[in-house]
């Protein structure tokens, strides 16, 4: 994902005809990133999430779960051009890490 756009993630379970989870650059301050993470399913959910400087190096970064029917911010004090997440799976037993 790279700039503004949002991007729906599919859940295999589900029949596609709409998104369960969508992920969008949010607003942050200068030199900072923020991404906004929605969960449209009624069960907790957990994502691998890894981050770009540049949009070619990708690190593995921890991610919060993602409570049913609503979403979470994941920040970090850095510019980050582009993000991947990937594994999206439910996670009614886990906590964040």
């Amino acid at each position: 994902m790279v700039g503004d756009a949002s991007t729906p993630l599919s859940w295999s379970e589900h029949d596609g005809a709409s998104p369960l989870v969508v992920a969008q650059r949010a607003e942050g301050k200068a030199n900072e990133a923020m991404l906004k993470v929605s969960n449209k399913t009624d069960r907790q959910l957990k994502y691998d999430l890894y981050i770009s400087p540049d949009g070619e190096r990708f690190q593995y970064t921890s991610s919060c779960i993602l409570v049913p029917n609503g979403g979470g911010f994941e920040m970090w004090p850095y510019a980050v051009h582009s993000f991947a997440i990937g594994r999206v799976r439910d996670a009614s037993w886990q906590t964040c890490e």
